[in-house]
């Protein structure tokens, strides 16, 4: 799947249904909720999203973002790629973006039924503090330049990373006695 082409197509049409949230925000909820209860069905996102029922048009797009999702996560790879704008697009609104994101995955964890934030090692407390401070970054200055480009790269890789931590300690902390990869 090619997260770029489908965060163009979804963005536009979240707004065209008056969501408060952007792609980035949602997909960040998504990760949240798979990470807390990797079991999770997609109406159940969906109902976290929106107050009435999306399009049947948001709802296919929506429904490929989900599987793709649930795919990346359960990839032995990790191949999770994460729901931003392309790197054409400005990078306050890349940085703005990741911030929603973050924000979105916080949410996702606090209210996925699952393990949650419970039981966390301290790297993983420490990265969801980061998280927190993430999600404020609109409040920061940026300008277009290679230094501040690179913060951003290193800062989605940081991210990326620490979403698959979050996913292994909450599977061992629901399956205890299973190794996971980082245990």
């Amino acid at each position: 799947m090619n997260t770029e082409v489908l965060y163009r197509e979804i963005n536009p049409l979240l707004q065209q249904e008056n969501s408060v949230k952007d792609a980035a925000e949602i997909h960040g909820i998504l990760c949240g909720l798979f990470c807390g209860n990797n079991s999770i069905a997609y109406s159940q996102w969906e109902y976290e999203i929106f107050s009435e029922s999306p399009s049947a048009l948001v709802q296919v797009k929506l429904q490929q973002l989900f599987t793709s999702t649930l795919l990346q996560l359960n990839d032995s790879n990790f191949s999770l790629q994460l729901f931003l704008p392309e790197d054409s697009v400005a990078l306050v609104e890349r940085t703005a973006a990741l911030g929603n994101w973050c924000q979105g995955l916080l949410l996702g964890l606090t209210i996925s039924g699952g393990t949650g934030l419970k039981g966390i090692t301290p790297e993983t407390e420490e990265f969801t503090t980061d998280l927190l401070k993430i999600s404020q970054v609109g409040e920061f200055i940026l300008s277009n330049n290679e230094e501040d480009e690179e913060a951003y790269m290193e800062l989605t890789e940081y991210v990326r990373a620490g979403v698959m931590l979050i996913k292994e300690e909450n599977a061992a902390l629901r399956n205890p006695g299973v190794p996971t990869s980082l245990h």
